[in-house]
Protein backbone atom coordinates (compact mmCIF):
# COMPACT_ATOMS: atom_id res chain seq x y z
CA UNK A 1 0.00 0.00 0.00
CA UNK A 2 1.31 3.26 -1.08
CA UNK A 3 0.64 6.66 1.00
CA UNK A 4 -1.65 7.37 -2.07
CA UNK A 5 -4.06 4.85 -1.37
CA UNK A 6 -7.71 6.01 -0.76
CA UNK A 7 -8.50 7.09 3.05
CA UNK A 8 -10.93 4.26 3.21
CA UNK A 9 -8.27 1.72 2.81
CA UNK A 10 -6.91 2.76 6.00
CA UNK A 11 -6.49 0.76 8.70
CA UNK A 12 -6.79 2.58 12.07
CA UNK A 13 -9.41 4.96 10.40
CA UNK A 14 -12.43 3.38 12.06
CA UNK A 15 -10.77 3.71 15.18
CA UNK A 16 -9.48 7.39 15.41
CA UNK A 17 -12.96 8.60 14.16
CA UNK A 18 -12.44 12.32 13.35
CA UNK A 19 -9.46 12.71 15.82
CA UNK A 20 -5.72 12.32 14.29
CA UNK A 21 -3.91 9.74 14.76
CA UNK A 22 -0.11 10.38 16.42
CA UNK A 23 2.65 8.22 15.54
CA UNK A 24 4.92 8.16 18.12
CA UNK A 25 8.58 6.90 17.20
CA UNK A 26 11.52 7.54 19.40
CA UNK A 27 14.95 7.69 16.75
CA UNK A 28 14.99 10.57 13.15
CA UNK A 29 15.56 7.70 11.76
CA UNK A 30 12.74 5.49 12.34
CA UNK A 31 10.70 8.63 11.84
CA UNK A 32 11.80 9.83 8.10
CA UNK A 33 11.06 6.53 7.28
CA UNK A 34 7.07 6.56 8.72
CA UNK A 35 6.88 10.35 7.44
CA UNK A 36 7.87 8.90 3.54
CA UNK A 37 4.90 5.83 4.22
CA UNK A 38 2.56 8.81 5.09
CA UNK A 39 3.16 11.37 2.62
CA UNK A 40 5.31 9.71 -0.23
CA UNK A 41 8.56 12.12 0.56
CA UNK A 42 11.30 11.33 3.01
CA UNK A 43 12.93 13.99 4.40
CA UNK A 44 16.98 13.87 5.28
CA UNK A 45 16.18 14.40 9.42
CA UNK A 46 14.24 15.26 11.98
CA UNK A 47 14.42 16.82 14.93
CA UNK A 48 13.37 15.59 18.16
CA UNK A 49 11.01 18.81 19.43
CA UNK A 50 8.30 16.81 21.64
CA UNK A 51 5.63 18.90 19.51
CA UNK A 52 3.47 16.77 17.39
CA UNK A 53 3.87 17.45 13.52
CA UNK A 54 1.00 17.34 11.19
CA UNK A 55 1.78 14.82 8.06
CA UNK A 56 -1.39 15.34 6.43
CA UNK A 57 -5.38 15.80 7.03
CA UNK A 58 -5.49 12.93 9.68
CA UNK A 59 -2.09 11.72 10.90
CA UNK A 60 0.51 13.96 13.53
CA UNK A 61 3.83 12.61 14.07
CA UNK A 62 5.85 13.01 17.45
CA UNK A 63 9.23 12.23 17.70
CA UNK A 64 10.55 11.51 21.01
CA UNK A 65 13.70 10.98 21.45
CA UNK A 66 15.04 7.31 22.23
CA UNK A 67 14.21 5.56 25.74
CA UNK A 68 11.30 5.91 28.70
CA UNK A 69 11.85 8.90 29.67
CA UNK A 70 11.96 10.84 26.20
CA UNK A 71 8.60 8.86 25.24
CA UNK A 72 6.73 9.33 28.43
CA UNK A 73 7.63 13.04 28.86
CA UNK A 74 6.69 13.73 25.03
CA UNK A 75 3.48 11.99 24.97
CA UNK A 76 2.07 13.45 28.14
CA UNK A 77 2.94 16.52 26.60
CA UNK A 78 1.41 15.83 23.57
CA UNK A 79 -1.46 15.00 25.16
CA UNK A 80 -2.12 17.98 27.57
CA UNK A 81 -2.70 19.92 24.15
CA UNK A 82 -4.64 18.00 21.86
CA UNK A 83 -7.12 15.11 21.89
CA UNK A 84 -6.32 12.10 19.35
CA UNK A 85 -7.79 9.11 18.32
CA UNK A 86 -5.21 7.06 18.90
CA UNK A 87 -1.73 6.74 19.96
CA UNK A 88 0.82 4.56 18.33
CA UNK A 89 3.82 3.59 19.83
CA UNK A 90 5.78 2.27 16.15
CA UNK A 91 9.76 1.42 15.43
CA UNK A 92 11.95 -1.44 14.94
CA UNK A 93 12.86 -4.51 17.51
CA UNK A 94 15.08 -6.96 18.62
CA UNK A 95 13.42 -10.62 18.34
CA UNK A 96 13.66 -12.36 21.98
CA UNK A 97 14.92 -15.89 22.41
CA UNK A 98 12.86 -19.00 22.86
CA UNK A 99 15.61 -20.58 24.86
CA UNK A 100 17.92 -19.91 27.13
CA UNK A 101 20.80 -20.69 24.61
CA UNK A 102 19.39 -18.21 22.14
CA UNK A 103 19.19 -21.33 19.36
CA UNK A 104 15.75 -19.91 18.21
CA UNK A 105 13.47 -16.57 18.23
CA UNK A 106 10.19 -15.79 18.32
CA UNK A 107 10.15 -13.64 15.06
CA UNK A 108 12.32 -13.24 12.11
CA UNK A 109 13.86 -10.18 10.68
CA UNK A 110 10.69 -8.19 8.61
CA UNK A 111 8.19 -9.43 10.26
CA UNK A 112 5.90 -6.51 11.34
CA UNK A 113 4.40 -7.17 15.17
CA UNK A 114 1.10 -6.66 16.48
CA UNK A 115 2.39 -6.79 20.38
CA UNK A 116 -0.64 -7.30 22.64
CA UNK A 117 1.06 -6.45 26.16
CA UNK A 118 4.00 -3.62 26.25
CA UNK A 119 6.09 -4.81 29.83
CA UNK A 120 8.25 -2.78 31.63
CA UNK A 121 10.88 -5.30 31.50
CA UNK A 122 13.36 -4.61 33.47
CA UNK A 123 12.26 -2.24 36.58
CA UNK A 124 12.63 -4.17 39.83
CA UNK A 125 15.29 -5.35 42.10
CA UNK A 126 17.88 -8.05 41.85
CA UNK A 127 20.00 -9.85 45.06
CA UNK A 128 21.02 -12.58 45.84
CA UNK A 129 17.61 -14.35 45.72
CA UNK A 130 17.04 -13.15 42.15
CA UNK A 131 15.60 -10.47 40.81
CA UNK A 132 11.83 -9.34 41.59
CA UNK A 133 9.72 -6.86 39.38
CA UNK A 134 8.94 -3.60 41.32
CA UNK A 135 5.06 -4.97 40.57
CA UNK A 136 6.19 -8.10 42.70
CA UNK A 137 7.44 -5.52 45.39
CA UNK A 138 3.97 -3.89 45.51
CA UNK A 139 4.82 -1.21 43.15
CA UNK A 140 3.98 -1.15 39.89
CA UNK A 141 3.92 1.43 37.41
CA UNK A 142 0.26 1.14 36.74
CA UNK A 143 -0.47 1.49 40.20
CA UNK A 144 -1.66 3.40 43.22
CA UNK A 145 -0.69 1.52 46.25
CA UNK A 146 -4.10 0.27 46.90
CA UNK A 147 -4.57 -1.14 42.94
CA UNK A 148 -3.13 -4.07 41.88
CA UNK A 149 0.63 -3.99 40.84
CA UNK A 150 0.99 -4.59 37.01
CA UNK A 151 4.36 -4.38 34.93
CA UNK A 152 2.40 -3.94 31.51
CA UNK A 153 -0.38 -1.86 29.38
CA UNK A 154 -2.57 -3.96 26.97
CA UNK A 155 -2.61 -2.86 23.41
CA UNK A 156 -6.80 -1.70 22.29
CA UNK A 157 -8.08 -5.00 21.21
CA UNK A 158 -10.05 -2.81 18.74
CA UNK A 159 -6.53 -1.76 16.48
CA UNK A 160 -5.20 -5.06 16.97
CA UNK A 161 -8.33 -6.47 15.46
CA UNK A 162 -8.25 -3.81 12.39
CA UNK A 163 -4.88 -4.82 11.80
CA UNK A 164 -4.93 -8.57 12.24
CA UNK A 165 -5.93 -8.95 8.08
CA UNK A 166 -2.38 -7.31 6.66
CA UNK A 167 -0.19 -7.67 9.68
CA UNK A 168 -1.01 -11.29 11.34
CA UNK A 169 1.95 -11.51 13.60
CA UNK A 170 1.14 -11.25 17.11
CA UNK A 171 3.78 -10.88 19.93
CA UNK A 172 4.16 -8.65 22.98
CA UNK A 173 6.76 -6.13 23.67
CA UNK A 174 9.67 -5.65 26.63
CA UNK A 175 10.44 -1.96 27.16
CA UNK A 176 13.82 -1.70 28.47
CA UNK A 177 16.48 0.68 29.30
CA UNK A 178 19.69 -1.36 28.36
CA UNK A 179 19.10 -3.50 25.40
CA UNK A 180 20.20 -7.38 25.14
CA UNK A 181 23.96 -7.66 23.43
CA UNK A 182 24.72 -11.09 25.38
CA UNK A 183 22.48 -14.83 25.17
CA UNK A 184 21.95 -14.59 28.97
CA UNK A 185 20.61 -10.57 28.85
CA UNK A 186 18.22 -11.74 26.36
CA UNK A 187 17.07 -14.85 27.70
CA UNK A 188 16.59 -13.02 31.16
CA UNK A 189 14.80 -10.65 29.17
CA UNK A 190 12.56 -13.04 27.77
CA UNK A 191 11.96 -14.73 30.95
CA UNK A 192 11.28 -12.41 33.14
CA UNK A 193 8.77 -10.67 31.19
CA UNK A 194 7.24 -13.39 28.71
CA UNK A 195 7.37 -11.16 25.51
CA UNK A 196 8.88 -11.91 22.33
CA UNK A 197 9.95 -8.22 21.24
CA UNK A 198 12.20 -6.17 22.60
CA UNK A 199 12.51 -2.24 22.47
CA UNK A 200 13.07 0.52 24.33
CA UNK A 201 9.64 2.99 24.59
CA UNK A 202 6.28 1.25 24.24
CA UNK A 203 5.65 0.76 27.72
CA UNK A 204 6.30 4.06 28.95
CA UNK A 205 4.32 5.47 25.57
CA UNK A 206 0.91 3.15 26.85
CA UNK A 207 1.00 4.42 30.86
CA UNK A 208 1.25 8.15 29.61
CA UNK A 209 -1.66 7.57 27.30
CA UNK A 210 -3.29 5.66 30.40
CA UNK A 211 -2.04 8.06 33.00
CA UNK A 212 -3.04 11.37 30.39
CA UNK A 213 -5.98 10.13 28.41
CA UNK A 214 -7.25 7.01 29.18
CA UNK A 215 -10.40 7.09 26.70
CA UNK A 216 -7.43 7.36 24.18
CA UNK A 217 -6.83 3.95 22.58
CA UNK A 218 -3.51 2.95 22.67
CA UNK A 219 -0.95 0.54 20.44
CA UNK A 220 2.04 -1.00 20.04
CA UNK A 221 3.63 -2.32 16.97
CA UNK A 222 7.27 -3.38 15.76
CA UNK A 223 9.35 -4.19 12.84
CA UNK A 224 11.65 -6.67 13.64
CA UNK A 225 15.42 -5.47 12.65
CA UNK A 226 17.46 -7.71 14.64
CA UNK A 227 17.99 -10.74 17.01
CA UNK A 228 19.00 -9.93 20.00
CA UNK A 229 21.79 -11.50 21.91
CA UNK A 230 25.22 -12.29 20.65
CA UNK A 231 24.45 -13.18 17.10
CA UNK A 232 22.12 -9.94 16.32
CA UNK A 233 22.11 -10.76 12.55
CA UNK A 234 20.89 -6.96 12.08
CA UNK A 235 19.09 -5.69 8.86
CA UNK A 236 18.15 -2.25 9.34
CA UNK A 237 17.58 -1.39 5.52
CA UNK A 238 15.00 -4.02 5.22
CA UNK A 239 13.55 -3.20 8.62
CA UNK A 240 13.15 0.50 7.71
CA UNK A 241 11.46 -0.67 4.66
CA UNK A 242 9.03 -2.45 5.98
CA UNK A 243 8.23 0.62 8.67
CA UNK A 244 7.79 2.35 5.84
CA UNK A 245 5.24 0.29 4.32
CA UNK A 246 3.69 -0.14 8.24
CA UNK A 247 3.17 3.52 8.04
CA UNK A 248 1.69 3.77 4.91
CA UNK A 249 -0.94 1.29 5.86
CA UNK A 250 -2.32 3.08 9.43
Amino acid sequence: MSHSADAATRLLDPLRGDRRLLLVVAASTEACRVVEGVTGSRPETLRVLWQPQELDDRVSLLLTGVGKANAAGAVGHALSRESFGAVVSLGIGGSLPTDELGRSFHHEIGDIIRCEQSVFADEGVISDDGWRSMADRGFGPRTNLSEPASMGVGSDSRALELLAGRFPDLGSAATVSTCSGTAEAAWNTAARSGCTVEAMEGAAVGLAVLRSSPETPFVELRVISNRTGTDQRWDLPYALDRLTDLASAL
